[in-house]
């Protein structure tokens, strides 16, 4: 397991944690099958984790084998996160600590439902190696949001080829982009 020590303040990282009763209604529309596998790619304190555990468990499938995370902060990973995966039978190796720009697809198996709290980071201050793995990874898929901390001109730059306002505009015209894979 690899991470860092993070000693950026809660603000410059954009970590605005979500309340649980927020979490569990995201997780029990976004994870419909037991099988589903799960994945929170800022997972802060663990509440998404929680959800999908409870969710998949529900549905009659493992959390162990079915929900997996990523945390920046190992500070964070150690104090909030390893405790609530032991509480919940998750192996703390279903969680990366690292960037998720750095997480490659051979690391990340694919999963059914991508759920979380994206950090809230103002453009102004989303700067250096973080904002050129995004723009790389946007340049991959192809796909833009601007609630992401880019204008729209910027992502048309970087190789979006459709540019969304938020996460619910992207879903909304979901079509668009199934139809180009």
């Amino acid at each position: 397991m690899h991470g860092m020590e993070s000693r950026l303040p809660q603000k410059e990282l954009g970590a605005y944690y979500t309340p649980s009763k927020v979490a569990e209604t995201l997780v029990k529309w976004a994870v419909r099958d037991a099988e589903d596998r799960v994945l929170d790619p800022c997972c802060g304190d663990g509440v998404f984790v929680e959800a999908a555990a409870s969710r998949v468990a529900a549905l009659g499938g493992r959390p162990s084998f079915s929900v997996f995370g990523i945390e920046l902060d190992l500070k964070v990973f150690r104090q909030s996160l390893a405790p609530l995966l032991g509480k919940l039978s998750i192996p703390e190796c279903n969680v990366s600590v690292s960037d998720f720009f750095d997480v490659t697809t051979s690391q990340q198996s694919p999963c059914q439902a991508v759920v979380g709290n994206p950090p809230f980071i103002r453009y102004q201050t989303f700067k250096g190696t973080s904002r050129e793995k995004a723009l790389s990874r946007a340049r991959a898929l192809g796909v833009g949001v601007l609630c992401g901390g880019y204008g729209q001109h910027e992502l048309e730059q970087a190789g979006a080829f459709r540019v969304y306002d938020d996460p619910a505009d992207l879903l909304k015209r979901i079509d668009e982009i199934v139809a180009r894979s």
